[in-house]
């Protein structure tokens, strides 16, 4: 499972959301979508994603009457993961897939050091 956050700078008008909707179950199977929220002028979504690869595309859905009133007009993206990576953010633009950045986002791994402080305990049986 991989940790994605789906980033994208579009304007809504009241009543309206972004989702991003795609073909892995946590991304709706093309049917659902998961709702983006605001955050700093853009819109995110994190989610967490156990089936890779997986295509997307973003849509505007309209909350008051519960219908997608525009999907983007390019074709489907292709997410494809070919490093091991803790956490992935996609920063899309709407119908521009080429304009894409993706970056992969690994945890710290910590050394830890093991004690040796037995090793005198047991030289002297």
């Amino acid at each position: 499972m991989v940790h994605i956050v789906f980033v994208i700078d579009y304007k809504t008008h009241p009543g309206q959301v972004i989702r991003v909707c795609g073909s892995s179950k946590e991304l709706g199977n093309w049917t659902e979508g998961y709702t983006m929220t605001y955050k700093d002028g853009k819109c995110i979504a994190e989610v967490d994603i156990s089936t890779i690869p997986f295509e997307y595309k973003f849509q505007v859905y309209n909350c008051d009457g519960h219908f997608v009133e525009q999907w983007e007009s390019c074709e489907n993206r292709l997410f494809i993961l070919c490093k091991q990576a803790d956490e992935i953010v996609i920063e899309s633009v709407w119908n521009y897939p080429d304009g894409t950045k993706i970056t992969a986002k690994r945890a710290k791994i910590v050394k830890s050091t093991i004690k040796k402080s037995c090793s005198q305990e047991f030289a002297d049986l």
